[in-house]
């Protein structure tokens, strides 16, 4: 014997509330999952930063100076990024 659906008399206009508070809790999780993952990023990028800071300071070679300098660059601009991500998200 076929299963039967039975017919609600539940109007999609009645879900409104409901729907506009399940996408309220989506942007909140959407949200706070971007802000773990910066987290997560930025502590590497602030050791390799702070790495590239002290392998700058103690000299060497003008090659290994210049290559910190390009390396400090480039987690500046990953920073950045993060940062405007985050101001975007609200």
């Amino acid at each position: 014997m076929p299963l039967r659906y039975r017919q609600t008399s539940v109007r999609l206009e009645s879900l409104g509330p409901f729907r506009t508070r399940a996408e309220g809790r989506a942007r909140a999780a959407r949200r706070m999952a971007y802000r773990k993952l910066v987290h997560d990023l930025r502590n590497p990028i602030n050791g390799i930063l702070l790495t590239a800071q002290l392998l700058e300071e103690t000299g060497g070679t003008p090659e290994t100076e210049r290559m910190a300098r390009r390396l400090q660059r480039q987690c500046q601009i990953l920073m950045d990024i993060l940062d405007r991500g985050e101001t975007d998200l609200g």
